[in-house]
């Protein structure tokens, strides 16, 4: 796995290192569970309810799916918990995407949140976890299965089979050896035996101790001679040894040859020893160990507690602590428990509201306005020392009992809002000396909120509409104004209902192209706004759509559309239609382009003659004539006759003179105001004649017909 570094300098960090730096361990974690398959991590347990219904705690489940791009999964993801559900419930892997404005302006995914969606109904077709009021398939459960044990089938067997071993009874001599490196054979060779004397000696033999902590040492000498075969080789060895004490282990310790006495707290003189063995031979010394009886003194100690006793204006008792006894000490440390020692009261002052008993001062009940005063004295017995108590009685007092309480203690909203009441009862109640004396008073309340969206006034309460997608609570508190007791009203409101209002708008609503052809472009706004019980939030999404174009020669290709050449003598119209996704929001702009158009010249002359009939069909965009001229020149008879029929509907005429002047008049059947500049024949027209006059000096005419 990638694990990223930062050497001395200064690294360039990009977006997509801190994505893999998430991807790393969130990888493992994921394939570590998908091991094990869906499984609980954590949490997820049912609590039974008196309705029958369960309550699931939240937790950590590890479930298999799909991601938000529809690629397959297995991802540890959290669940909320639930209230009142029936069981069992089942888990699928669900997400939502969580979007924000990027710097181009759009609102794009920053970042997907998996998490765990529960249903009571049975999945299809789909992997899901399945909770159970017994909480099996907790993680606990799927590593102790078949698939997932620690131990194999095989590996049991091969330490179940060990226990057939047996060990064997005998051994011969020379297989046995010692820790010196001999064996047993060599040891009982007895002219090679090596045999050893040992010696052991300590000084002084016994130790004595004061009261108080001390050490004192030991001399100890330890060594052996080497025999073999009997005969001495006067080598010395050195052999170790132990000190320990052996009784007396309470007050008696040895470090190497330092012998300590702890100090004697006691009144007894105490005694111990010291063992010293040495090892190979077993040879043993022992010192013996004494101490001296410690010193004894007393300290007397008298007190007490409290040092002032306060009485309510009633009669009444109350106790002090007395403190009084002895405590033996040797050498100036205590030993054993406290002895008590006896004292004595009596009331010094104030004895016409006080008494003493012991340790039990009481006081009669006060009825004057005024604060009593008075004084104890205790003495101990054995030391005469004294300690003296304050004593003091408060006046008559008038005291008030407050009462506070609401009811209902919780409110629920809908959505929409409302304004539910409270019943508040707040009141006191007068005593004297304790004793209730049957007054009672109404004590006024104010009140608080906490919680976005509830208000109150009075015993009033108040939701407003809840514009927001996640459930709402709050409290209303009322504090009594002399006591300020509190009591709450604890609300909640459900969330709001989510919707959304679609925006599909195009333009222009028309586009008009020439014969030619050509690209224009249209302005497509598309886009959806969020809204929460109806009205609008700053939530936008920008919304895709598609386009159709139809009629001849027309295409669309997003928000261009493309009109081909019109070779035809007459106008293309069509449509191009744009279709909104999810809302199925549909607008057209109407299309128009253009037909071709021919221009036709005309000569004239005093010439006597007329051609024959002159018959013409559009060429195209060109606007030429069959045959393949620029320009036709027609020469007819002064008077004379032209005769046109245009094959075509809906086909425009154009006449220019020799001259490069335009007819500038006409008559017979032709409307005065008809303009041959721009005329178009059509077959609604039938047969016209009529004649027109070319130029504005010519007296000529000639007399035109169209078919």
């Amino acid at each position: 796995m990638k694990r990223h570094v930062q050497v001395p300098g200064i690294r360039q960090w990009a977006a997509e290192d801190f994505l893999e730096l998430q991807s790393e361990p969130l990888k493992a974690l994921d394939g570590f569970f998908e091991e094990y398959g869906p499984c609980i991590i954590r949490g997820c347990r049912a609590t039974k309810n008196a309705d029958e219904t369960y309550n699931l705690t939240a937790g950590l489940v590890a479930l298999e799916g799909t991601d938000a791009e529809g690629n397959r999964c297995f991802k540890v993801v959290p669940f909320s918990g639930m209230v009142g559900t029936p069981m069992p419930i089942y888990l699928t892997l669900a997400n939502s995407p969580v979007k924000r404005q990027y710097v181009d302006g759009a609102i794009k995914p920053i970042a997907y949140e998996y998490y765990a969606a529960a249903s009571v109904v049975k999945p299809e077709n789909v992997p899901f976890l399945e909770l159970k009021t017994n909480r099996r398939g907790a993680f606990v459960d799927v590593i102790q299965d078949s698939n997932h044990v620690f131990l194999t089938a095989e590996e049991r067997e091969k330490l179940n089979n060990l226990a057939g071993y047996i060990h064997p009874k005998t051994h011969p001599a020379s297989m046995i050896v010692f820790d010196d490196g001999e064996t047993l054979q060599h040891k009982y060779d007895l002219s090679q035996q090596v045999t050893y004397e040992y010696t052991l000696e300590v000084s002084p033999s016994s130790l004595s101790f004061g009261a108080a902590e001390e050490v004192k040492g030991l001399s100890i000498t330890s060594y052996r001679t080497k025999f073999v075969g009997g005969v001495s080789t006067g080598e010395k060895e050195q052999v170790d040894y132990t000190a320990v004490v052996n009784s007396g282990t309470d007050t008696f310790s040895i470090e190497d040859v330092a012998v300590t006495a702890k100090q004697n707290n006691t009144e007894s003189q105490r005694s111990g020893s010291v063992l010293v063995t040495q090892e190979g031979s077993g040879k043993t010394i022992t010192v013996s160990l004494s101490q001296a009886a410690g010193e004894v003194s007393w300290e007397y100690r008298f007190s007490i507690n409290p040092a002032a006793l306060n009485f309510a204006n009633a009669a009444g008792s109350q106790n002090v602590t007395v403190v009084s006894d002895k405590q033996k000490k040797i050498n100036g440390i205590n030993s054993g428990n406290p002895v008590s020692v006896s004292f004595s009261s009596a009331v010094t002052s104030g004895s016409d509201a006080f008494s003493v008993d012991g340790n039990t001062v009481s006081a009669t009940t006060n009825g004057t306005e005024s604060q009593r005063n008075g004084t104890v004295r205790f003495t101990q017995a054995e030391s005469d020392k004294t300690a003296d108590v304050s004593l003091s009685q408060a006046a008559g007092e008038v005291t008030w009992e407050y009462t506070l309480s609401v009811n209902p203690e919780s409110l629920s909203f809908e959505t929409s809002g409302g304004t539910r009441d409270v019943s508040v009862t707040s009141y006191k109640r007068k005593y004297i000396n304790g004793s209730y004396t049957g007054e009672q008073v109404n004590v006024g309340c104010s009140s608080s909120v906490t919680g976005a969206g509830f208000s109150s006034s009075g015993t009033s309460i108040t939701a407003g509409q809840n514009n927001t997608l996640s459930d709402r609570s709050g409290t209303v508190t009322f504090t009594q104004s002399e006591s300020g007791k509190q009591a709450s009203v604890s609300l909640n409101q459900s969330k709001g209902v989510e919707g959304w209002n679609y925006t599909f708008e195009v333009s222009p609503a028309s586009l008009s192209f020439e014969a030619v052809g050509g690209t224009k472009q249209v302005s497509v706004t598309s886009y959806r706004r969020q809204t929460i019980n109806g009205s609008e939030t700053d939530v936008q999404e920008n919304v895709g759509y598609s386009s159709s174009a139809s009629g001849e020669g027309f295409s669309s290709n997003g928000t261009a559309v493309i009109a081909e050449e019109n070779t035809n003598p007459f106008a293309h119209t069509g449509t191009v239609s744009y279709t909104q996704n999810n809302s199925g929001k549909t607008v057209s702009v109407s299309l128009y382009q253009d037909f071709s158009t021919v221009t036709l010249k005309i000569s004239y002359s005093a010439v006597q003659h007329i051609h024959a009939p002159f018959y013409w069909e559009a060429a195209g965009a060109s606007g030429e004539l069959n045959p393949n001229e620029e320009y036709v020149s027609i020469t007819v008879e002064l008077g004379g006759e032209l005769l046109l029929e245009p094959n075509c509907a809906d086909c425009e005429i154009h006449f220019l003179d020799d001259y490069g002047q335009i007819p500038v008049g006409a008559g017979g059947d032709f409307p005065s105001s008809v303009d041959f500049k721009n005329y178009r024949y059509s077959e609604d027209d039938g047969v016209q004649s009529g004649t027109i006059e070319l130029g504005y000096y010519m007296a000529e005419t000639i007399k035109l017909t169209i078919r």
